[in-house]
């Protein structure tokens, strides 16, 4: 553009824009030098509104010979005129245009939309959208729909991976967000629900270990006490065999006491006052029968300690081996020896009274009544003292033997278990 067509783009005369200074405008092969037809020729070809350019086409083709004059004076500001208000009309319509595409696009486009519309928008912003703003700003919402619907399908992938592949309550919670169909639930699951459900999978799994340890602990007791049991069989069946020959040896015990208490009766019964060699003699073969049982009784009360002891050893040995066993056992072995010894001792006391009383021939001896009714005193209260200690023997040996049976069937029940 010359300085005479800057000089009259900032509104100044043909006469100014002459006088300020330029660059010499090219010098036409034939024609004058003519500084006012070379502004408004430079107007026609390179003036901003169309208005401007068309006047001065319309001066420069003019057979009047002022029409160069009269546009720089007049005309050129009348077309600017002209042309403002083209532009205000041309800015109204593209206004109510990008009015009428309120909430019509993306984020982006609304946005862009609410800008060119604002107070501080100017008409080359409004027009400057409608030629190339509206396509950028919906193009970048395009953009982002898609990245987010890309995204959104990545994370369903996830979350349906984890439907597959996750812990039980993961699973459930993947296929619910899945189930739901839109991406805020999906988003939901990943941001919060994943960590709760896979919370509640560790802890599930945490419990299930402890329970199958406990479960292999619990198995592993239960093999522990097979064995064992199987190791204790030989030994509880010893203990048993004791058991038996204990029972048998105290059940001979309280027979035989019981036979000589009758004995002694029957002895003291013969003692009266008749002293007849036949009652005498009768007399004489109870009191043998009474010395006898009490004997058999003492061997068997013998017999029954030695069983016991092999009792109390073969339940020691279980016992210090950890073999199962019934606690029974130690109580039965000591009620047994306890027994036992008190048989032995009753045998001993009840053998030095019988001895100390008269036989047949001692009492033939005695002719005085008042002597031999000494001796019948004694013998009767030898009886009953006997009789009395008889008694309390038989009710411990049975008090013992029920105590034996029961420990008996609970080791018979154990021996079952572990065959």
């Amino acid at each position: 553009m010359s300085a005479v067509l800057a000089m009259a783009a900032l509104g100044a005369t043909a006469t100014e824009a002459v006088a300020a200074p330029a660059r010499s405008a090219p010098h036409r092969i034939g024609a004058p030098r003519d500084f006012d037809r070379q502004l408004v020729e430079d107007l026609a070809e390179f003036g901003d509104e169309e208005e401007v350019r068309l006047a001065a086409k319309a001066a420069l083709e003019s057979e009047d010979p002022n029409a160069i004059r009269e546009f720089l004076d007049h005309g050129m500001a009348e077309a600017r005129k002209r042309a403002q208000e083209k532009k205000k009309d041309t800015d109204a319509e593209n206004r109510k245009k990008i009015e009428a595409m309120r909430g019509t696009g993306g984020p982006h486009f609304n946005a862009e939309v609410e800008r060119v519309l604002g107070p501080k928008a100017t008409a080359n912003d409004r027009a400057s959208f409608l030629s190339y703003g509206a396509d950028l700003a919906r193009e970048q919402d395009a953009k982002e729909e898609k990245d987010a619907k890309d995204h959104a399908a990545t994370l369903r992938k996830r979350v349906e991976m984890l439907a597959t592949v996750g812990g039980p309550e993961v699973k459930k919670a993947a296929r619910a967000a899945l189930d739901a169909g839109n991406d805020a639930a999906i988003t939901e699951f990943l941001d919060k629900g994943y960590l709760v459900a896979a919370r509640k999978d560790a802890d599930n799994q945490a419990a299930r270990e402890k329970e199958l340890k406990e479960e292999q602990e619990k198995l592993d007791k239960e093999l522990e006490l097979a064995r064992k049991t199987a190791a204790a069989a030989p030994v509880r069946t010893k203990l048993l065999d004791a058991h038996a020959d204990a029972l048998k040896a105290l059940t001979y015990v309280t027979d035989d006491l019981a036979i000589s208490v009758h004995d002694a009766r029957e002895a003291g019964r013969l003692i009266g006052n008749n002293r007849s060699e036949e009652r005498l003699y009768a007399y004489d073969q109870a009191r043998a029968d009474v010395i006898r049982r009490m004997e058999g009784s003492a061997f068997f009360a013998r017999a029954t300690r030695i069983h016991a002891t092999q009792v109390k050893i073969h339940a020691d040995f279980l016992t210090e081996n950890g073999l199962p066993q019934d606690t029974r056992w130690a109580e039965v072995a000591d009620g047994l020896a306890a027994v036992a010894d008190a048989a032995v001792k009753a045998y001993e006391t009840a053998r030095s009274a019988a001895n100390a009383t008269a036989d047949a021939a001692s009492l033939k001896a005695k002719n005085t009544p008042k002597a031999y009714e000494q001796q019948v005193a004694q013998w009767r209260a030898y009886a009953d003292r006997y009789t009395e200690a008889a008694a309390a023997l038989t009710a411990a040996a049975q008090k013992q033997a029920k105590v034996l049976a029961d420990a008996s069937a609970g080791a018979q029940a154990k021996a079952g278990q572990g065959s």
